[in-house]
């Protein structure tokens, strides 16, 4: 395994016609540290601004799903609270991931076309 692939920000890596670049994984790891943030904060109790809670699911029974609020059993919330957090995280990670894969395409090109 190389422990370099595991650095936040990024790493020196090779392309296939052997020319180096930088490696991003600087755009999931800030989704993922920003998701975790949010999420912590929703469940928390702070106060967050409403678009932030509609486009999460940390607190599923939260505001915009009260009439499920008092019907479900009090032991099933937070375990599926627990859930909502992880489809949150995977959804940053994914969309992080996403836009890596964008930067590390374009770094690939400049720098075979660089050493053409």
């Amino acid at each position: 395994m190389n422990v370099s692939k595991l650095n936040p920000i990024g790493y020196d890596a090779k392309t296939e016609k052997g020319n180096t670049y930088k490696r991003s994984n600087l755009a999931t790891s800030a989704f993922v540290l920003g998701t975790a943030a949010l999420d912590t904060a929703i469940c928390t109790g702070k106060k967050v601004p409403p678009i932030i809670k509609w486009f999460s699911f940390a607190d599923i029974f939260g505001d915009y799903v009260k009439p499920l609020k008092n019907n479900i059993n009090p032991k099933w919330k937070l375990p599926i609270n627990a859930l909502g957090i992880a489809v949150d995280l995977f959804f940053a990670k994914w969309v992080g991931r996403g836009l890596d894969n964008y930067i590390n395409k374009k770094r690939i090109e400049k720098a075979d076309s660089t050493n053409a």
